[in-house]
């Protein structure tokens, strides 16, 4: 049970510092507002932002629409280092 605890303290830890997260709240909406603004399925969201998922693998439709929604680069949503470096160099 405390290895459990553990792994679900973890996930909360991924879940407070994924940038998705921190872009979404920048725009004064809930998840909810959010994903209807966008179009995108809300679990799908939600697990990105938690970090279930990760949003670097993301489809480029989704990943356009959350960038039009928070008015930010695509660049901006990837947590992956090198992949955003090679994102923005290219103006994405």
């Amino acid at each position: 049970m405390i290895e459990q605890d553990h792994i679900i303290q973890d996930k909360k830890e991924v879940w407070k510092l994924t940038r998705l997260k921190t872009i979404r709240e920048k725009t004064g909406m809930s998840q909810s507002q959010f994903t209807k603004a966008a179009g995108v399925n809300a679990a799908v969201y939600q697990h990105y932002e938690q970090g279930y998922r990760q949003v670097d693998g993301a489809n480029i439709k989704t990943l356009l629409r959350i960038s039009i929604t928070a008015n930010c680069r695509i660049s901006d949503l990837i947590e992956d280092d090198a992949l955003r470096k090679e994102l923005k160099k290219n103006g994405y």
